[in-house]
């Protein structure tokens, strides 16, 4: 093996083979950890290479210190898995011709959550034919006869801290870019490039190289089945960046070379399901599950195949289940979301997805409740199903139920900002500004400049009355985000209650001027107007609202009970939003009119049939407001 800084894994790694192996040798390629102190307390045979940015030179510089006939390479971020070290001693003793066998390698990533399986020849003759060749993601070369095995080795070297992943990142592109300039036909690097880009999230950057390495791999009519992992990373990058054709394309493409393609399955069936083609969901979901299946029993038989989705089954079983519910079968769907309950390392989290699809997906808000709860009752102490549970009762108008869960996740130490946000604006609403006040500050001790938590402090300090306070968190607000409409809205608004007009037509001025239009903006601007007896002015601030809502303009105005109709069609145009009502309800009571005779001649008016609607919804808004004038006088 050839180690460098390998203290984290290696213990691990002698652990597992020190009793199945004969020599233990030991490249070190320059450490300066306790990777070198490890390895002495399990073989003397620890040599040094100055590293020379060539892992196949490493590896052969190893080869040439075995004595034994035959060899086992490991990575020290590897182990030997449990039962595997028997099988080692007999995989040599039954060999045979062969000079070579594949060794099965389960790789975790995606911070265990995720696994994939291929078959290396980590087995071979010491016959000084066998050797390495590739700067990096090197191959062996010269086996004549290659026999597999049921030998298993456990990879978390894609598992590793983030400072340490981002190293390996940099070197490995550096390397193959390298092997890229020397040999620009060979397929190979643009395929590890495209995969070390995806690790990264690089989408666009993966499926580039990735289609390049199937492109030169056609061309050289090489038909090595790594060229099926590069259209599997071309599939998953183009999913990502939302382009379901292309990833359904090499998906496809992987298929025609090989049938029984796990991956493929995997991806067409995501694609399926995204599209709401629930036959095939069926059809491409059960394919996979009967590949697993068999590739989890006979992990030899894939060759040198590599599988990269052997533990999204419990994701497969919940598209299945989202399928029968779809169909209008909600047994089996509650079956299917079963098995993945059953088969998942985090069974809260099959609920959570569950829940989460018929929240945002399916609408059927009460399976939505009701998987959310289990995910709950599973694990009551998580974030997300808190969070999506004060989300799913927002969405039903439980606004008290949503200030519950958002207290919870409040207590537990959520820094959820916009979350904590929310949980302030309710706790505003139902007047509980203490509370409110409680979660801000918190909200800004760990994000001084955060927008929405300024905006709303600011309202707070409205409401205490502590108003060079509020200017000043509006400010404050304002230069943290100079695009953001809400400060200049709020202090608009709030020199209209102080009849500061003049500060008030400036601040909603500055507000149109980032979002023209904007219907609550010029409701403000028309209210300030007319206080101050701008009558044209405030027609037309009227006017540009009609415009804004695509009502009509062609109106004569001839008496201030002309401008109460256009208020009503307004008022009528935005019903149902009570913020909008509760602003033109302050404008009408402005506007001196007898509305006696406003509501008698809306009664007296030739409305249509399909106009009643609206006839009823205006008398009661004069009904209301001549009420409220009469109890006032």
């Amino acid at each position: 093996m050839i180690v460098k800084n390998e203290e984290v894994f290696l213990k691990q790694c002698l652990e597992s083979v020190k009793d199945y192996v004969d020599e233990i040798i030991i490249v070190d390629t320059g450490s300066t950890d306790r990777t070198v102190e490890i390895a002495r307390d399990y073989t003397n045979k620890i040599y040094f290479h100055p590293w020379e940015g060539s892992f196949s030179k490493a590896r052969n510089q190893a080869l040439s210190y075995v004595a034994s006939d035959w060899v086992f390479q490991i990575d020290a971020d590897e182990k030997l898995m449990e039962g595997s070290g028997p099988k080692l001693r007999q995989t040599v003793s039954e060999a045979g011709l062969a000079d070579a066998v594949h060794v099965n390698i389960i790789s975790t990533y995606g911070k265990g959550k995720k696994t994939a399986r291929h078959n290396f020849e980590r087995l071979f003759k010491n016959n000084g034919i066998i050797h390495y060749e590739g700067i990096v993601h090197n191959q062996v070369v010269g086996p004549s006869c290659i026999k597999a095995s049921k030998v298993e080795l456990m990879h978390y070297g894609y598992d590793v801290e983030e400072k340490k992943a981002n190293e390996k990142f940099i070197r490995t592109t550096e390397l193959l870019k390298q092997q890229i300039v020397e040999n620009p036909e060979d397929p190979m690097p643009h395929h590890y490039l495209g995969t070390s880009y995806l690790t990264r999230g690089m989408n666009k950057e993966c499926a580039e190289e990735s289609v390049l390495a199937i492109e030169l791999a056609e061309k050289q009519n090489d038909d090595h089945p790594l060229y099926l992992w590069s259209r599997h990373n071309a599939s998953i990058a183009f999913l990502g960046m939302g382009d379901r054709a292309q990833a359904k394309r090499y998906s496809l493409g992987a298929l025609e070379k090989y049938p029984d393609h796990l991956d493929s399955f995997y991806v067409l069936t995501l694609i399926a399901a995204d599209e709401k083609l629930w036959p095939d969901v069926f059809s491409n979901g059960s394919e996979y599950l009967k590949l697993l299946t068999f590739y989890e029993q006979n992990p030899d038989k894939a060759g040198l195949i590599i599988n990269a989705t052997m533990k999204e089954a419990p994701s497969i079983h919940l598209l299945i289940g989202h399928a029968y519910h779809a169909c209008g079968d909600n047994a089996h769907m509650e079956q299917e979301y079963m098995k993945a309950f059953n088969i998942s390392d985090e069974k809260w989290r099959t609920w959570w997805h569950a829940g989460v699809f018929h929240m945002d997906h399916s609408g059927d808000l009460d399976n939505a409740r009701k998987y959310l709860n289990r995910a709950r009752e599973e694990s009551p102490d998580e974030h997300a199903v808190w969070y999506m549970l004060a989300k799913l009762d927002q969405k039903s108008g439980l606004f008290d139920a949503e200030r519950q869960c958002l207290e919870k996740l409040f207590k537990l130490g959520s820094a959820d900002t916009m979350a904590l946000n929310r949980l302030a604006v309710l706790c505003c609403e139902s007047g509980d500004t203490e509370q409110a006040f409680k979660v801000l500050t918190i909200v800004l001790e760990k994000d001084p400049s955060n927008y929405n938590a300024l905006c709303n402090l600011g309202r707070i300090f409205e409401q205490q009355n502590r108003i060079g306070q509020a200017i000043e968190t509006y400010m404050k607000a304002a230069q943290t985000d100079p695009q953001g409409i809400v400060p200049w809205l709020n202090m608009g608004e709030l020199s209209l209650k102080l009849d500061r007009y003049e500060e008030g037509k400036a601040f909603l001025e500055r507000a149109l001027s980032l979002q023209p239009g904007h219907i609550m903006a010029l409701l403000l601007l028309s209210e300030v107007e007319l206080k101050q007896n701008r009558i044209f002015d405030f027609i037309k601030q009227c006017d540009l609202i009609l415009a804004g809502l695509g009502l009509d303009r062609d109106i004569t105005i001839n008496t201030m009970e002309d401008i109460i109709t256009v208020l009503l069609e307004i008022q009528y145009a935005l019903r149902g939003q009570a913020e909008f009502a509760e602003r033109i309800t302050s404008i009408l009571h402005i506007i001196p009119v007898n509305y006696d005779h406003v509501f008698r001649s809306i009664f007296t008016h030739a409305w249509t049939d399909t106009e009643q609607t609206k006839k009823e919804f205006f008398l009661k808004t004069i009904k209301k407001i001549n009420h409220t004038h009469s109890t006032a006088l």
